[in-house]
């Protein structure tokens, strides 16, 4: 798997580092994703640019990322923040539960709030939940 992250400079801005879902399931892994709109990020509303969005894909047994893709006005500099999670994991383990209980300033809250979103509807959490 690459942790070499893409990205193309439009507005808004796409990026993505890891594995699609697609790649992910050809590879027979225990799939989960989540597709998080930025309405839901509090750093997109205060910015009241909400267009966009997140995906992650999740091995849902090894509790692991494999690939994360964004359209978003910064998803440029919010795809490194996935790269070095991606990164780390082939070094270290580094799980999904890992990544829920960091704290993300501003724009890269969203990879957090994708995560949480495998497990919980992000509707219902206040701006700083966890």
């Amino acid at each position: 798997m690459s942790v070499i992250p893409t990205v193309i400079f439009t507005d808004p801005q796409v990026a993505s580092v890891g594995l699609t879902e697609h790649e992910a399931r050809l590879v027979r892994l225990d799939v989960k994703t989540s597709v998080l709109d930025l309405k839901h990020v509090p750093r997109a509303i205060t910015s009241r640019n909400t267009n966009g969005l997140v995906k992650v894909i999740a091995d849902a047994s090894a509790d692991r990322l494999l690939g994360v893709h964004i359209i978003a006005r910064e998803a440029g500099e919010v795809i490194q923040t996935a790269a070095t999670i991606l990164a780390a994991n082939g070094r270290c383990e580094f799980t999904l539960q890992d990544i829920r209980t960091l704290l993300f300033p501003h724009q890269v809250e969203a990879l957090k709030l994708a995560v949480l979103s495998l497990t919980k509807d992000v509707e219902m959490l206040s701006c700083c939940a966890g």
